[in-house]
């Protein structure tokens, strides 16, 4: 996955988008910047690659997404994120993120929240009822396939 994520990457740098809709992979230079002729080959060779990467990123800041969503609501303003500890699961969600592993992005996800949790203390992580109700999702391998939110 490394040499796929640094292919996409430099896409990026150039200003040069890749997007997967289905099974197809597109690629828009939404400031006309030309695409290399070379990228364009390694992108071709590597399509089927390419779509499983990209299809693993969108599930993957979904699952980020979901845990912030819950997160937002349990982080008072003005909450510090300068403790050591703090940087320490920074890192271990980066690292999961870009494994391309679900269930350990999942297990790190479950980690980060938890550690929220602890440090904020039981009364201040208490979102509203209807917050709860609202907010109910899963964040684990199966959201690959799709998830439901309830």
């Amino acid at each position: 996955m490394n040499a796929v994520h640094d292919l996409v990457s430099l896409l990026l740098s150039l200003k040069i988008t890749v997007r997967r809709a289905d099974d197809r992979v597109f690629v828009e230079s939404p400031f006309s910047v030309p695409i290399p002729e070379d990228l364009l080959a390694d992108l071709r060779a590597r399509k089927d690659e390419v779509s499983a990467y990209l299809k693993w990123r969108d599930a993957a800041e979904e699952m980020v997404a979901m845990c912030f969503r819950r997160l937002g609501m349990l982080r008072p303003e003005g909450f510090s994120t300068n403790m050591p500890q703090w940087k320490q699961q920074d890192a271990a969600l980066h690292d999961a993120f870009w494994s391309g592993d679900p269930e350990l992005l999942a297990r790190a996800l479950d980690d980060y929240e938890g550690f929220i949790r602890r440090v904020r203390g039981p009364e201040e992580c208490k979102p509203p009822e209807s917050a709860i109700v609202n907010s109910r999702v899963e964040t684990s391998a199966r959201c690959l396939n799709g998830c439901e939110v309830v």
